[in-house]
Order: structure tokens, then sequence, then C-alpha cells
């Protein structure tokens, strides 16, 4: 497979999961012996990360989140986000969380 773009996210160290909702990328990552993060990189109107580091050459969020323990996935639906929260054989949840915007985070 070809990749048209690579990018370097800054601050988060390993994605395990993400999600793309109103120009922002939310990428997160699950620490099985901590809570985990969630990154949120603001896009610009082609779809494109904003925020370079000159020195790093990797994009920046505009905003971290430490997450639930746990957390495998996430959706944004509206006034809802959703985390799945799943480890090992144990049954997986759903959290869900009422969301009235990112300038609230």
């Amino acid at each position: 497979m070809e990749f048209d773009f690579q990018v370097s996210l800054g601050q988060i160290e390993r994605s395990s999961y993400m999600a793309y909702d109103q120009e922002k990328l939310l990428v997160g990552y699950f620490d099985k012996d901590d809570h985990g993060h969630l990154g949120i990189f603001q896009l610009d109107s082609e779809g494109y990360p904003t925020g370079k580091n000159l020195d790093s050459e990797a994009y920046q969020p505009t905003t971290i989140i430490d997450t639930p323990d746990q957390i495998q996935g996430i959706a944004v639906h509206g006034h809802q986000i959703l985390l799945s929260q799943s480890y090992g054989n144990e049954d997986s949840k759903i959290l869900w969380f009422d969301f009235s915007g990112y300038n609230a985070l």
C-alpha cells in the first residue's frame, strides 16, 4: 500500500485508536498499566494537520485529555462521545458521555 501523506504526532506516544469529527482528528492510546491519553489535532480545510513543531517535525495536539483505563476506541455522535473499554478476556464496556463541544474539554 502506498501512502499519500504521513505525519508524526507529538505527545501521543502510541496510537491505539482514532476518529475524525468537525475538522479534528482524535488520536488516543491505551496503556495497560495506567490511564491513556487522547490528543485532539486540528485539521485544515483540506484535512491536513496544523500546528507543526519545527524543531521536532511533529504535529502537536491542541488538547490532551486523560482517558479512563483500557480505552481502545472512540466515536463522536452529536452531543455524545462513546469510548470502548476492554482488555484481555474480560467483558467489554461502552462508556457514554455527554459532550457539549471541544471548547468544554
